[in-house]
């Protein structure tokens, strides 16, 4: 009777595994994958290669049912194998960290470079009146979110004679790394109040991480003329060219609401968790960041300075029909600084024959110069700018607007009228 029971225990078990390998299996092939590959790139592989090690056991048991006796040297070799091969990722990860992108330097989980083909359309992820707390291993901040699902107080219906200035662009203008007030947006907002005392000045910060022009448009177009603006700034940098590559252009928006970006090669997935297959990709066929040959890049990035021109032209036919001002600024990475060298020169292409753009570059080097020695300026883990940064950044920009919005300037645009957008 023991025995028997201890037969049809061992049934179960058998089928239990089964059952659990097969979800397994269909996880990573089906996109229904565990939380924890979304968690860590690191357990993700692990995970992958504990498949591996299930395979390579049932592959063993099926050989054994057929006869062959070769089949636990077999096992054995593949045990081995996969166990060497993960010791291998392991060092790559943790010992040479190589080819670890900005999220994993930072401390969190990969980013992806290529998202789900079909996702919703929304820019902003997050719910109205929410507060949202961001914690990296160099700093953390928190941020209020508004009506809107930006990270900005609650505006108010414009008032009489207020002047107010949009602010749009990416992570740098979000401030990540540092507190709300101490944004290059309300640092500058600080400085125009201080230059025009008699008048009501609003910067309104409409910067979200990871956004670039063509998300900054969308959101434009769709929410935020509602906060009638004066002036609209875009802040604009290389990362938006990386983002040309990974998302495309306004193509990008499809009439059902969902957002279609660029597929990624067929093997994208065994690149996002396997350092080792990081490792061949740049190191051994010099792939580019986006898994491309430089050729193929520069091909892109001349495609995305194209594409980023005709929006531009689209803002300012916008800002005509509307009553606004843009205003284009383009804004050097802490290494560019450094380097007083942008990463795609050709970047500055930008900003010509426009009539009104500033060029953050001499600004930044002028006033990083003047710094005693060691003094940081951003985060040498996250890359960010830190509040020293973003008042430097607020400084040349606003050394910008104070010349070319004179109170004559401003008390006409203040009497134009404005209408919402329609819906």
């Amino acid at each position: 009777m023991m025995v028997q029971q201890k037969q049809k225990l061992k049934r179960w078990a058998k089928l239990f595994a089964k059952i659990v390998l097969a979800i397994m299996l269909l996880g990573i092939y089906k996109d229904y994958s565990p939380v924890i590959l979304e968690s860590s790139s690191f357990w993700g592989t692990v995970y992958i290669y504990l498949h591996l090690g299930v395979g390579c056991f049932l592959v063993s048991r099926l050989l054994k049912k057929i006869g062959v006796r070769w089949h636990r040297e077999l096992l054995f070799s593949g045990l081995i194998l996969i166990t060497l091969l993960l010791a291998t990722e392991t060092v790559l990860r943790f010992g040479v960290k190589t080819r670890l992108d900005y999220c994993e330097i930072s401390g969190n989980s990969f980013r992806a470079k290529y998202f789900e083909q079909h996702i919703d359309s929304k820019e902003l992820p997050y719910a109205p009146f929410d507060t949202v707390w961001t914690t990296k291993a160099e700093f953390s901040f928190h941020r209020v979110i508004n009506e809107n699902g930006i990270f900005e107080k609650s505006i108010p219906t414009k008032e009489p004679g207020e002047i107010r200035f949009l602010c749009l662009g990416d992570s740098f203008t979000e401030g990540v790394g540092t507190e709300y007030d101490s944004t290059w947006v309300k640092h500058t907002e600080k400085l125009m109040q201080q230059s025009r005392k008699d008048k009501k000045i609003t910067f309104i910060n409409a910067g979200t991480s990871g956004n670039d022009p063509f998300g900054e448009y969308h959101l434009l177009t769709t929410k935020l003329l509602n906060y009638q603006p004066d002036w609209v700034i875009m802040v604009t940098n290389n990362s938006d060219v990386f983002d040309y590559m990974e998302r495309g252009g306004l193509e990008r928006y499809k009439k059902d609401g969902t957002v279609s970006h660029r597929k990624g090669p067929w093997w994208y997935q065994a690149y996002r968790y396997s350092y080792i297959i990081r490792h061949i990709a740049h190191d051994v066929f010099h792939l580019k960041d986006f898994l491309v040959t430089e050729a193929e890049e520069q091909k892109l990035v001349n495609q995305s300075l194209a594409e980023m021109n005709t929006l531009f032209k689209s803002i300012d036919s916008l800002g005509t029909a509307k009553g606004f001002e843009f205003v284009l600024v383009l804004q050097p990475m802490f290494n560019e600084v450094e380097t007083a060298q942008y990463n795609f020169e050709k970047v500055t292409e930008l900003l010509a024959q426009r009539q009104y753009a500033i060029d953050l570059m001499p600004s930044m080097i002028s006033q990083v110069s003047k710094l005693p020695p060691s003094t940081p300026f951003y985060w040498p883990l996250d890359a960010h700018y830190n509040a020293l940064g973003y008042r430097f950044m607020a400084h040349g920009i606003f050394d910008y607007l104070d010349s070319i919005v004179p109170a004559t300037a401003i008390d006409t645009l203040q009497n134009q009228n404005y209408a919402a957008p329609n819906h």
